[in-house]
């Protein structure tokens, strides 16, 4: 008879069990609350393996492979697929959670999600949230994926729930700084940044995204310092070189400085030189 999960999981490491063992801050996933859908356990594998099989084995998965990951020569042994891309990724971030101690499952979820492939990592977190619904970093990264999809007030409440179970993560304050923006709740979002920001004062991007916020509170003397901040610490970032831009632009218009326009127009140019791809940067770039 083949071994019980957790017969297997009391052997040493290698490849007839599940894997090294866990780090104490690790999600063992003999240690679930259960699925939603009771189900034989498998004698070979644990329910994280499971589910990362099914994405791997599943069709849209498979689809990936009509997909490429940038536009290159359609042949050649340094030809990259949606699907080779993710595949690569996946094991990188399965070798970096072993070496951890982390489970090397829940990584490759998170790869997947970096990969764009929301559908699988989402079902994923679900997964994850049916065995344990406070599961903190589940619920933040599930209400990212909602944001993304344009379910914001459903992505407000799965953050909001995962900075009742852990306050103290900056990340988790800045992207709900990120959905009240999106909601239009910008006095809300400045202080979301704020508590972000007083948990990681050295953060680029919460301040890039603070930016942002002051900006829409047509605050720009803030958006100036937070933004010069931001380049201070990630002088390649090109959202927080836009939000400079408009905040020179706001500060020009109000105090009639052809200075500040001039300024504004340097920082446009950067932020389009940094990132062509970013259509507001142009735009107001044309505008000044």
């Amino acid at each position: 008879m083949p071994a019980s999960p957790a017969e297997l999981r009391q052997t040493p490491a290698g490849p007839e069990n599940f894997g090294p063992a866990l780090a104490s801050y690790a999600c063992d996933p003999l240690a679930t609350r259960g699925r939603l859908h009771p189900e034989p356990e498998s004698g070979y594998r644990s329910c994280y393996q499971r589910d990362r099989d099914r994405i791997i084995h599943s069709s849209a998965f498979r689809r990936l492979k009509h997909k490429t990951q940038v536009f290159v020569y359609h042949e050649g042994d340094y030809y990259r697929t949606r699907l080779t891309h993710s595949l690569e990724v996946a094991q990188i971030a399965r070798t970096v959670a072993r070496a951890l101690g982390l489970n090397e499952d829940l990584a490759e979820a998170l790869a997947l999600h970096q990969q764009g492939q929301l559908d699988a990592a989402e079902a994923f977190y679900r997964d994850i949230l049916s065995l344990d619904p406070e599961h903190a970093d589940a619920l933040h990264l599930l209400g990212l994926i909602a944001h993304q999809r344009g379910r914001h007030e459903e992505g407000l409440g799965a953050i909001d729930r995962a900075i009742h179970l852990v306050p103290d993560v900056a990340m988790y304050h800045a992207n709900r700084a990120r959905v009240l923006r999106t909601l239009g709740r910008v006095k809300e979002a400045v202080r979301a940044g704020r508590r972000a920001l007083k948990i990681d004062p050295q953060n680029a991007e919460t301040l890039c995204e603070l930016s942002g916020a002051y900006l829409e509170s047509e605050r720009a003397t803030d958006a100036k310092a937070a933004a010069e901040s931001a380049l201070a610490l990630a002088p390649e970032l090109a959202a927080a070189r836009l939000n400079l831009g408009l905040a020179h632009f706001s500060l020009g218009r109000d105090q009639q400085a052809a200075g500040n326009l001039a300024r504004a127009e340097a920082h446009y140019r950067g932020a389009v030189a940094s990132a062509p791809t970013i259509a507001e940067a142009w735009v107001n770039l044309g505008n000044v």
